[in-house]
């Protein structure tokens, strides 16, 4: 019987193929299994495949990134799946969707917020840590490192000044390095400014590229109470055939813009605590010397006994082995008396044998008493002064030779 329902017991059953072409209202459930519905609006729940409805939203259209897909709500399931270690969760009507620690992006991506890598991997080389980027990185604020920063390639640093490296070394291994200044015509290298200034108002260190040389320049034209010594050798063969320095040795550089350690080249020098000057001497004004100079190997010297008393005692030594003979300019006073003069001794190295003379002028007052001679004893010529009364006092400059 077609199109036929039957009332049972509160229900209204309808037979396979019954169709309504008007509105229905069921507040109830329906049992939709093998018929369709034409109606325009349906409220309620029915039980069934609804494979026969009609006029209700039936699709759901999905639009990713990279495609779109229609869902059929009557037929198809909704499946959520993760890929490249991406999981998925549904509970309670809510999908949730995880990234792993490994996750890999492509293409330009923003992120919002801090983003924190807790791995702590250490880095070797440029191919490990706990961050690998593949590519170059551009960073618009500051960057802090606590540990060390290995460069494998060109360091570059285009702000205007390099500031505020505390406790640390700068080792460039057999590399070297090469700054430029803004004087170009004249200034290359490393220059050095003091700290107050850009340019060198109170003191500066240029490497002069017209003289090949370091300066020290003061541009305001102040004096100043300090000076700069660069002291070392010149390379002028392979590595390892760099000149060097003797002990106690003054360096002089030359013309040919080098130091030499040559007695030919530098002329002043000190050899076990002597001062030797082995040409001219240019001085413009006076010279103090507590101890001994030596001049043209000639030896100038100094001594002074402030208190001969009643008896002989020594007044001055020479060294016979580095000289042949010595003029002793002396002085002699003892309250209103005073005698100046020479002795003058030679001697025979290896030998006891020495002759003197004594050369003065005449006495102020009366010093007929003191009476000077020379021995040869140890290896030293001695001038001795023999007195009968106390309180003398002998000076006397030496010139040995």
């Amino acid at each position: 019987m077609a199109n036929e329902f039957i009332a049972r017991k509160g229900l209204i059953v309808l037979a396979n193929g019954t169709k309504i072409t008007g509105s229905l209202l069921v507040s109830g459930n329906i049992d939709a299994t093998g018929f369709s519905v034409a109606a325009t609006s349906f409220t309620g729940s029915f039980v069934g495949d609804g494979s026969g409805l009609t006029n209700i939203a039936s699709t759901l259209t999905i639009t990713g990134s990279t495609g779109s897909d229609v869902l059929n709500l009557k037929t198809e399931s909704l499946t959520i799946t993760g890929s490249n270690g991406i999981t998925t969760a549904v509970t309670d009507n809510t999908v949730t969707i995880s990234i792993p620690s490994n996750f890999t992006t492509t293409g330009s991506n923003n992120f919002t917020g801090i983003q924190t890598i807790s791995n702590t991997t250490n880095s070797t080389n440029y191919t490990d840590g706990a961050l690998i980027v593949g590519g170059g990185v551009g960073i618009a604020k500051d960057v802090n490192i606590s540990g060390s920063l290995t460069v494998t390639g060109l360091l570059t640093a285009v702000s205007q000044s390099i500031q505020y490296v505390t406790s640390s070394q700068l080792n460039i291994a057999d590399n070297r390095i090469v700054v430029n200044t803004t004087e170009a015509l004249r200034f290359g290298g490393i220059s050095v400014n003091d700290s107050g200034s850009a340019l060198p108002t109170s003191g500066s260190l240029y490497w002069d590229s017209f003289t090949n040389h370091w300066l020290y320049e003061n541009a305001s034209g102040s004096s100043y109470n300090s000076a700069i010594l660069i002291a070392g050798p010149k390379n002028t063969g392979s590595l390892g055939d760099e000149q060097v320095l003797i002990s106690n040795r003054f360096t002089v550089a030359t013309g040919d813009d080098h130091i030499d350690n040559r007695s030919s080249v530098s002329k002043l020098r000190m050899d076990s605590d002597v001062v030797h000057v082995e040409n001219g001497m240019y001085v413009t004004g006076s010279i103090t010397a507590t101890g001994n100079a030596i001049i043209n190997n000639v030896l100038y010297t100094y001594a002074t006994n402030a208190d001969i008393d009643s008896g002989t005692e020594v007044v001055a030594t020479v060294a016979t082995g580095s000289y042949d003979a010595a003029f002793f300019d002396y002085v002699v006073k003892n309250g209103a008396n005073y005698r100046a003069g020479t002795v003058m001794a030679v001697w025979q190295q290896g030998t006891s044998n020495v002759e003197y003379t004594d050369t003065s002028t005449n006495d102020l007052g009366n010093t007929a008493e003191v009476v000077f001679t020379v021995d040869l004893v140890g290896g030293n010529a001695r001038l001795k002064a023999t007195v009968t009364t106390n309180n003398w006092i002998v000076k006397t400059a030496i010139r040995a030779l």
